[in-house]
């Protein structure tokens, strides 16, 4: 098969599924409408959870995760649909439905904006995704983001939710909850995580690997590969970097962005080729 069967393949499958997504949505919608007619609250966390665990069960090991994600969104669109159904608002969505109607279309171009980290850093490539020319303002943690903007340091803030392979940033869904803020844009941006050791450093020298605990999550499989290394979570990517970088020692290394070795951040560290066990 070449790369057009895959697709024909793909497209039939699609097919299928947006057929079976129109079926279940509409006997949601006849279930919501029953449930308003008893007095039935629309959301059931037990009927869930049950169900989360009866399709995950169903699932290979290594598609189970996903097939709980699949399900938990479908379960959101399913209550949205009810609630729309049966008329059901609160000050929240009556908010969301103001902003959509009275927000103008153009995102702004320019504007002072909080990144957690430094000079090549995730949010900094992230924000210039956002913004053609934004003024960024550099703090150290997730939550100096969020204090920046409620005490009116700044009006944009740039933080990481979810990733593809390691899931919620549980840490910024706490701070979520803490502060007050209105989600205004989103953005997909593809990660690439190297590890950084002194120059001529081989990786069978290395002993320590400093990073975030997400870079160490996305990296799970990597990181197997070294079973006499010890894996230390620090504050972020940039930070192991510059740890590295000022320590004497060689046996240690970061997993964080070669993009910090571009912008003059770190300029005592270049990266170990893996696939040689050697510096590039």
């Amino acid at each position: 098969m070449d790369q057009s069967d895959y697709r024909k393949e793909i497209d039939s499958i699609d097919k299928a599924l947006t057929e079976a997504f129109i079926r279940r949505m509409k006997v949601c919608g006849e279930l919501g409408l029953y449930k308003s007619a008893k007095g039935l609250p629309v959301y059931d966390p037990l009927r869930e959870r049950e169900k989360l665990q009866e399709q995950a069960a169903q699932s290979p090991e290594e598609y189970k995760e996903y097939t709980r994600l699949l399900y938990s969104v479908l379960f959101d669109l399913s209550r949205s649909y009810q609630n729309r159904l049966m008329g059901t608002a609160n000050e929240l969505t009556d908010k969301i439905r103001h902003a959509v109607e009275h927000t103008p279309n153009l995102f702004p171009e320019s504007g002072l904006v909080a990144c957690q980290g430094v000079e090549g850093a995730n949010s900094q490539l992230a924000c210039d995704k956002l913004f053609k020319n934004a003024q960024i303002m550099y703090v150290s943690t997730f939550d100096a983001v969020f204090t920046a903007i409620e005490k009116g340091l700044c009006r944009y803030g740039v933080i990481p939710v979810e990733n593809s392979t390691a899931g919620s940033v549980n840490s910024v869904y706490d701070l979520m909850m803490k502060h007050h803020f209105y989600i205004v844009r989103s953005i997909r941006l593809k990660v690439e995580h190297n590890l950084l050791a002194k120059p001529g450093v081989a990786l069978s020298e290395i002993r320590e690997i400093y990073s975030h605990e997400q870079a160490i999550s996305q990296c799970a499989e990597f990181l197997k590969t070294l079973p006499d290394v010890k894996v230390i979570p620090c504050e972020n990517t940039a930070v192991a970097a510059k740890m590295v970088a000022n320590s004497d020692r060689r046996d240690i290394a970061a997993l964080s962005s070669r993009l910090l070795l571009l912008t003059g951040f770190i300029s005592s560290l270049t990266f170990v080729k893996h696939s040689e066990n050697s510096i590039q």
